[in-house]
Order: structure tokens, then sequence, then C-alpha cells
């Protein structure tokens, strides 16, 4: 026996000493919500000194604005992967039609310029393509303030920047508003009534949004 306790000393001594600080200090093992952790506990119920283990991610816990760029990316493309009869597509395609969430609508101050070039016609426009309204679906709803003239507005006006607007010395200020669109003016007119013949442009308000109408 003396020579069984002198060869395995060593294990003796760390299963007492751990056996011993598990009495004194509440050193648990245990699976819950969280996962795998070793929670260590102050004597006499004084509450707990620190968990250390494995432990799971609830998708309640995750802050979606301050996740990484990293997760950002993998669950976007997780996203992507989704079948459109999956509930989470459902109502990601509800929150569009209602604009909530990110896909609410961006209001913006919009200068309509009239052109006739050719293939500007209908809704279909054109941008510089550095400003957020290039390729991007805008909802025309008002005019800007303007005591010279009143116009009968006829609903809302769809306006798309399908093409890039080429003659870069209109494109030096991109990011003050009212941002610049070159649109037919028979178009807006079918939206707000005749124009005077003589006016080149006119602002309206607008909204970015997330699906063309």
């Amino acid at each position: 026996m003396p020579g069984y306790l002198t060869e395995h000393m060593g294990v003796i001594l760390i299963s007492g000493v751990l056996f011993f600080v598990g009495i004194m200090l509440g050193l648990v093992c245990k699976e819950d919500a969280r996962g795998i952790v070793f929670s260590v506990s102050y004597p006499g119920n004084g509450g707990n000194m620190f968990d250390l283990g494995r432990t799971t991610t609830k998708i309640s816990d995750i802050d979606l604005a301050t996740i990484s760029d990293a997760d950002t990316h993998i669950l976007i493309e997780n996203i992507r992967t989704l079948s459109v009869h999956s509930h989470i597509s459902d109502q990601l395609r509800e929150m569009v039609r209602y604009s909530e969430g990110p896909f609410a609508k961006i209001p913006v101050s919009i200068n309509l310029h009239f052109t006739d070039d050719s293939k500007i016609s209908g809704p279909v426009a054109k941008a510089c393509s550095n400003t957020p309204i290039y390729n991007k679906p805008v909802v025309a709803y008002d005019l800007k303030a303007d005591a010279n003239v009143t116009y009968k507005i006829n609903g809302i006006m769809s306006l798309h920047a399908f093409w890039e607007h080429q003659q870069l010395s209109d494109c030096v200020s991109i990011n003050s508003a009212p941002y610049d669109i070159w649109v037919s003016k028979e178009y807006v007119e079918s939206w707000m009534g005749p124009i005077d013949p003589l006016r080149t442009n006119i602002i309206v308000k607008a909204n970015i949004v997330a699906s063309g109408i």
C-alpha cells in the first residue's frame, strides 16, 4: 500500500486538490441552452465567479447591427441559398412589399432633366453611376415647392435609371441633393400635366424603393 501511494502520489494530490476546490467553490459541469459549461461559484451561495466551456449562440442573442463583415457575408450567403417556398423567404418578400426594415423607402430629392435621347422613354431614365439613384427603382410622389408654377400631380411616377449618364461634367457633385436624373419630358407630363416648353428641368420629391412598381 505505501508503495502504491508513493508511485501515484502526483495523481492523488491533483485529484484531492480538484475535489477540495470543487467543494469550496462549487465547480459544476452542466449542459443547458448555452451548451456544456463549467460553472465556478463562490462558497456559501456567493454568486457566480466565472463560466468556462463550449457555448452555443441562440438566434435571439445575435445583434445584426453589430455583427462582423465576415459573419454578415455568411448570413447573406445562407439566405441566398433559401428556397422561394421557405418561411424566411415569405417574410422577406412581405418586408419588401410593405417597405419595412432594411427595405424601407429612402427619401431623396430628384432633379429631372428633360432629354430627347432615343433610348430614354417611359420610366427608363439615366443618371450618374456614382449617385445613389443609379440603377435603383425610384418613385416620385410630389413636386418641390415652386411658387412660379402649379401642376396637377396624378398619383406617383416610377423611374429607373438603367442607363449611365456619360457627360462627366454633369456628375461632379455626386453627394449633394437633388440628384440628377435624365428622363423623357412626355413621360413626366403624363404624371403632372403640360410643362412650360422653355423649362428644361424640374425638382421633385421621391423615394428609392426596394423594387419597382
